[in-house]
């Protein structure tokens, strides 16, 4: 027996209260309605009208169900499909696309881009991977020597550190690592302050004092969060991921794998003092993922109940560059907010974590002499005076700056130096300088007179 509704053109059926499916019609009505009927023996029972909804009923019905006739009005459709609505574009029209300047510049074209073309499979590059995981190379700098520092901050920190490196050696000839006590310092500055400088002489002089007690260079470790950042350091400085082994960044845990976890004791087994440049940048959370790994990477029962697994650590940088991404800040003093709710949280946790160890640097250098800006020595006249005052004047509104402390003064200051307001001798400076603009956009109607085309041409003849 199968039940259904009639359709608009069917006329509705008396309501009948026969339940046999079988004989004759009896009924006139069920004759016209279905002629054909008495022809199968499987009969059609309509019991009438669908039963209606009440209007509370109703509005609790799927509201996808629902047809919203609003919805193919054009203006509520999606992009897709007004353009699919338009079918095939049989009369495609072409477009112009404008030159780039100087573009010989950067593909020149009698470059022979195919002589160094190799054949590119996974497996060639999973073998290259492994020969960089596997191979090393030692990078040193003999024209870099504490004794080229002019600044007595910068040989303050050089010589805490060869001290400590010092001690850390006689206690790693004994075996008797676990007595150490590691050392938490920072070397602070803003831009121009030489700390790259100090960390590079530091490092080439404890290359020196390695060698002499035939120490192998990993004794020290350099890292960075981006890969920018650990090429300018050198000394075979690596990214911070790279160097705790933490390659899947969705996901953070403890090595369970025993054969990647005596890989990376090994690789850790004479380290005893890292650098981390660029501070600002390393979070709670990251360093707390660099406190795990070390614990696990020093394989003794000390050093894995210690922060950062008892090693030694120098962080440099400057609080007011670069914030870490996606992180709590390491000058921030308070514990993760959601710390009483949801403690144990891996990302609370490592926040936390990453608090404790930040509060262990308890020393810190600050670099305050700008080595960067030009300075004459010895003015000899008016003009040699007046460039160093503006030289400190510049200096002080750069430093008002970046501590949002800039005033009227200091933009008014700033607007007397455009190029049109200088003295002749001072344009001299400017000559071979690149003019950049910055007023009139590139448009579709005015592709080349404009200030984009202005400077990208400029740049190019520069760098030519």
């Amino acid at each position: 027996m199968i039940r259904g509704f009639p359709t608009e053109s069917m006329p509705i059926p008396k309501c009948s209260s026969r339940t046999d499916t079988t004989g004759p019609l009896k009924d006139a009505d069920d004759a016209n309605a279905f002629p054909h009927a008495k022809n199968f023996n499987t009969k059609f029972i309509f019991s009438g009208e669908p039963e209606q909804k009440d209007e509370e009923q109703e509005e609790k019905t799927d509201s996808c169900l629902k047809l919203d006739k609003s919805r193919w009005q054009n203006d509520n459709r999606p992009a897709w499909e007004l353009h699919s609505e338009k079918g095939p574009n049989l009369q495609a029209e072409g477009f112009k696309k404008n030159r780039e300047i100087l573009q010989e510049v950067v593909n020149p074209i009698d470059h022979d881009y195919e002589a160094c073309s190799v054949p590119l499979t996974c497996e060639i590059w999973d073998r290259h991977w492994e020969r960089l995981d596997e191979s090393s190379s030692l990078y040193e700098d003999k024209t870099l020597s504490k004794e080229s520092l002019g600044d007595d901050y910068q040989l303050l920190f050089v010589n805490i550190l060869l001290e400590h490196v010092k001690t850390l050696l006689l206690l790693f000839k004994a075996n008797l690592m676990d007595a150490a006590k590691p050392l938490r310092i920072m070397l602070l500055g803003t831009a121009g302050t030489g700390k790259t400088r100090t960390v590079q002489t530091t490092l080439q002089e404890i290359r020196e004092l390695l060698s002499q007690h035939n120490i192998p260079a990993d004794f020290v470790r350099c890292a960075a969060p981006t890969g920018c950042a650990a090429w300018n350091l050198k000394f075979n400085a690596t990214t911070l991921h790279r160097l705790i082994r933490w390659t899947n960044l969705r996901y953070f845990d403890d090595f369970k794998d025993d054969q990647r976890l005596a890989d990376f004791q090994a690789f850790l087994s004479s380290t005893c003092l890292i650098f981390l440049d660029e501070i600002s940048m390393i979070g709670r959370r990251m360093i707390g993922r660099a406190d795990a790994r070390f614990r696990q990477g020093k394989a003794t029962e000390l050093s894995q109940s210690q922060c950062l697994g008892n090693l030694s650590c120098v962080g440099i940088g400057d609080p007011a560059q670069c914030d870490a991404m996606a992180d709590e800040q390491f000058y921030d003093e308070r514990p993760r907010q959601d710390t009483s709710t949801n403690a144990d949280c891996k990302s609370t946790r490592l926040s936390n974590i990453g608090l404790s160890v930040y509060a262990e640097f308890d020393e810190v250098i600050i670099l305050t002499h700008v080595h960067r800006m030009s300075h004459i020595d010895n003015p000899q006249n008016d003009e040699d005076i007046a460039y160093n005052e503006r030289g400190k004047t510049y200096w002080d509104i750069v430093h008002r700056l970046r501590e949002y402390a800039l005033t009227m003064e200091d933009y008014f200051w700033l607007c007397r130096r455009k190029h049109a307001k200088l003295s002749l001798s001072e344009r001299t400076f400017f000559n071979d300088a690149p003019t950049l603009m910055d007023f009139r956009r590139l448009t579709d109607s005015n592709p080349e007179d404009n200030c984009e085309f202005h400077n990208k041409q400029r740049l190019r003849a520069f760098a030519k």
